[in-house]
Formats: C-alpha cells, structure tokens, sequence
C-alpha cells in the first residue's frame, strides 16, 4: 500500500513499471506491477490517500530456484 498527498479533487497519475527479479542462484523474473492507473485525492494534505499495487509473475518451468528481490518504484504525477 502507498500514500500520496496532495490538493483535494486533483487527480494524480500513478505510474508503475515492470521490475526484473534477481535470483539468488542466477537466473531471473520479471514482476508486472498491477494497480490502478489513478486517483482523485480527497483531501488536502494529511493523511492524503492510499491505493495498493499488487504484481503478477510468470515462473516457466525452467526457473532457477532460490529467492528472488528486486526494487519496485511506483511514481504519482501530479
């Protein structure tokens, strides 16, 4: 879940983009985030509003196992 804040009724963008995974053990994923594509703010400032970004990942059978990390960045264009 994130925040943003703002200015009440502005609709913000909320950009998010696709994530490679990297495996302990070699290997890769690739993680889609998933979520919606904006939000109208409804109120000004605090405590602003949150909206989830969930993610969808495909593992062939050929994966390599181990843990998988990577960084996911979500931006809000206002």
């Amino acid at each position: 879940t994130y925040n943003v804040q703002g200015t009440n009724n502005q609709v913000v963008t909320i950009i998010k983009t696709p994530t490679t995974l990297t495996g302990s053990n070699g290997g890769s994923l690739t993680l889609t985030p998933v979520g919606q594509a904006n939000i109208t703010l409804t109120s000004s400032g605090s405590p602003g509003n949150n909206f989830p970004i969930g993610g969808a990942i495909t593992i062939a059978s050929a994966t390599v196992d181990g843990v998988y990390s990577g960084t996911v960045n979500v931006t809000v264009d206002y």
